[in-house]
């Protein structure tokens, strides 16, 4: 069994150091199997006593704060507990049924009605992709009648008073806070919603594997076993408190390659052919057809694989059906990524990358990014964010091009392009001179074009350019790696501290993965 081996002591210094087992469900005292209990930042959720998601909209129904009041999401809180919520859309206007009682409150404002009663809230509702959120206090004590503890950005909603042990509220606070996991050989970091940071690594529990991927859901890593000295290859299926869930054992002579897991599916290369294996079942599996994949430039729905791949004329975009591969694009195309019926791929013409997208049937091809020169391009909420170093800046545009504005004017050419939660996007942009390269990482609120500095770093060219790549944001922190070093800096630009440095890779290499949990 996978142990737990080497959760280190923190990184850096807080009142949440290290990292702390998972809480069964049996450690959580009676008083809290009856309640609901969240973490400030996470959409993770304890129901009585079970671990799940606040819905299905991730991060999004996270509860969070606003000008020091904490607004949590109020359907969903509501309505575990018995209130019935209902929403007019005309109107803006939410009631809520809570027993006797009947609460209404209007999108955007400070104004909460219970029965005859006025109260004015610290700070207004909000909505947040389509959830509504309202201050803490005024949900759990003025609309439902419930009582709330509150500590460490831990919520506990219940229907007695109660107090949580110092160490049982850091081990519901190490299962519930918000954290991002970075991988490199042989190790993990982790860094949480706090900046504080723990260690993990493999190398003595399954000799010296290779952390390849994490699946999409956040719950399980992957640990391929890299042992020449037997006759076989392993893949380890972990949760996130670092036991073993699944092992998947393979002849070495298949050369199988981990590449990527989706919808509770492993893909692998081998002998030029795709494999697919189902559930984590080694005798589901089946071979899809020829071709090669590569981690970041696949999209699969239906059964049906796009991927970029390469031939004696240059790379090119596929796609897999039915055990057929078909050439969908001409050459020098590289997928960029999926949405729905589309394929979004750049194309190097007229000595400058552009950007196109195409029907999945390989028709309607349509060139969105008129004469930029596309650096790079990322899908964040229905909307295309790119960087154009023809005119060095940071653009928008709709899916289908049509409607397109500059975010923000780049001091240096671009180089990467980010997603954070809460809308916000990173880009680094480098300046390559020759005896003094550097790079930065620069914070944009898309709507204002509002922009902060967060990190500097060498832009060093040895065998490669070492830059700053696997962007995540968690909690206040946003955090980075450079080379195989993982840092972490405050949204504010302080704090900026370094994590970890990962061992089993080449400092010139990227990190495999990155996730939130």
């Amino acid at each position: 069994m996978l142990k737990k081996l080497l959760l280190t002591a923190a990184l850096m210094t807080s009142s949440f150091g290290a990292a702390y087992p998972a809480v069964a469900a049996e450690a959580i005292t009676p008083v809290l199997h009856e309640a609901i209990i969240l973490s400030v930042g996470s959409s993770k959720v304890y129901v009585n006593g079970k671990l799940g998601r606040i819905g299905d909209s991730g991060q999004a129904a996270a509860p969070f704060v606003d000008q020091g009041t904490t607004l949590v999401p109020l359907r969903f809180i509501s309505e575990k507990l018995g209130a019935k919520l209902t929403w007019t859309p005309q109107t803006q206007e939410i009631k809520l049924q809570a027993g006797t009682e009947t609460a209404t409150m209007r999108v955007g404002e400070r104004t909460l009605r219970i029965n005859d009663r006025t109260i004015t809230m610290n700070v207004p509702s909000q909505t947040r992709q389509g959830i509504t959120f309202l201050p803490l206090r005024h949900v759990v004590e003025d609309l439902l009648h419930q009582q709330l503890y509150y500590k460490n950005g831990i919520i506990v909603i219940s229907q007695e008073a109660t107090t949580i042990a110092e160490n049982e509220l850091a081990e519901l606070s190490n299962v519930l806070k918000p954290r991002v996991v970075f991988s490199g050989g042989e190790d993990l970091i982790y860094v949480y919603g706090d900046g504080t940071s723990a260690q993990q690594s493999f190398s003595d529990s399954v000799g010296p594997g290779l952390v390849h991927a994490v699946d999409e859901d956040g719950e399980y890593f992957y640990i391929s076993e890299d042992n020449f000295s037997v006759n076989y290859e392993r893949l380890y299926k972990v949760s996130a408190d670092g036991e073993i869930a699944k092992k998947l054992q393979f002849n070495s002579d298949s050369q199988m390659e981990f590449i990527l897991a989706q919808d509770g599916d492993q893909y692998y290369n081998t002998k030029g052919s795709i494999v697919r294996i189902a559930n984590d079942d080694s005798a589901s599996q089946k071979v899809l057809g020829k071709g090669r994949l590569t981690k970041d430039a696949v999209y699969i729905r239906g059964g049906v694989i796009w991927f970029t791949d390469y031939d004696d004329k240059g790379y090119a975009i596929y796609k897999l059906q039915d055990g057929k591969k078909t050439k969908i694009s001409g050459n020098d195309a590289f997928l960029k990524f999926g949405a729905d019926n589309w394929i979004y791929y750049t194309h190097y013409e007229n000595n400058r990358h552009s950007l196109y997208r195409m029907s999945t049937d390989g028709t309607k091809k349509t060139k969105l990014s008129r004469e930029a020169d596309v650096a790079e391009a990322i899908l964040v909420q229905n909307s295309i964010y790119f960087i154009d170093n023809k005119t060095q800046s940071l653009r928008k545009m709709t899916l289908d091009g049509y409607s397109q504005r500059g975010v923000l004017k780049l001091t240096n050419p671009g180089a990467g392009i980010f997603a954070g939660d809460n809308g916000r996007i990173f880009v680094t942009e480098e300046d390559q001179q020759l005896g003094g390269s550097t790079q930065w990482l620069i914070q944009v609120d898309p709507v204002t074009g509002a922009n902060r500095q967060l990190a500097k770093a060498a832009l060093d060219f040895n065998y490669g350019w070492v830059r700053i790549l696997n962007v995540k944001t968690v909690g206040e922190y946003v955090s980075y790696t450079f080379g195989n070093e993982v840092y972490v800096v405050k949204n504010d630009g302080s704090a900026s501290r370094k994590a970890g440095t990962l061992g089993g890779v080449s400092s010139r290499e990227p990190m495999s993965v990155n996730v939130n949990f």
